[in-house]
This record gives C-alpha cells, structure tokens and sequence, in this order.
C-alpha cells in the first residue's frame, strides 16, 4: 500500500530544461519509487551511471536508445522497454530524438548529466 496517493497530469509536473537539452518531467515523486519523463536529443549518452542509487525501469515512447551494460549494448526502439537493476553499471546513448518515460526505486534527484 503506498504511503500516499498521488495523481498527476502532465501539464502540473515539474519541468526542468537542462543545458543539455534534456527536459526532465517529474511526473510523480512518492516516499518509494518516482516516474519521470525524459525528452532527450539525439546524440546525448549519460557517461558514467548512477547504477547505484535506484532500481529503473522505463518504456520509450518516442525515438530509439542504446543501453550498454557489461553483458552488451542493446537497442531500444519505441513501444519497448528496459529493466535495470541497481549495482548495474550502464550508459544511455540517445540514437535519435526520444521521450522515455521511468520508474525509479527508491527515487532518486536527476543528476544534470544522467538519466
């Protein structure tokens, strides 16, 4: 049961546009886990991960991504998904314009440089 309920559309998140170009949406932000929205540019990539803070898993809505891990790089396209659990070292790098949508657990800030 979660602590607290909470609902939200997309025009009440919270919005940052980074230098970078990413726009980052925090969706919702509970006491347990956050969804947040990620419109990306193509040819960002996050360089080191923050494997170690939250589990994520997320659905790319629009665009394609590379996934790279110590096992491979994997390509997710829109309509597809990923699953990573925390203590995986990984790297995103964006292929072409994307929006992804993620859950993390337990939340965690978006740094300025990872997603």
């Amino acid at each position: 049961m979660p602590d607290e309920l909470m609902f939200a559309s997309r025009g009440e998140a919270d919005v940052t546009e980074r230098a970078d170009g990413v726009i980052v949406r925090r969706l919702v932000q509970g006491a347990n886990l956050d969804l947040t929205e990620y419109t990306v540019p193509r040819g960002f990539t996050t360089g080191a991960s923050d494997a170690d803070l939250s589990d994520k898993a997320g659905y790319v809505v629009r665009g394609r991504v590379e996934i790279s891990t110590a096992d491979g790089s994997f390509v997710v396209e829109a309509g597809g998904a990923y699953a990573i659990p925390r203590g995986v070292p990984h790297q995103f790098t964006v292929l072409e314009d994307s929006v992804m949508v993620q859950v993390r657990h337990p939340p965690a800030q978006p740094s300025p440089a990872r997603t």
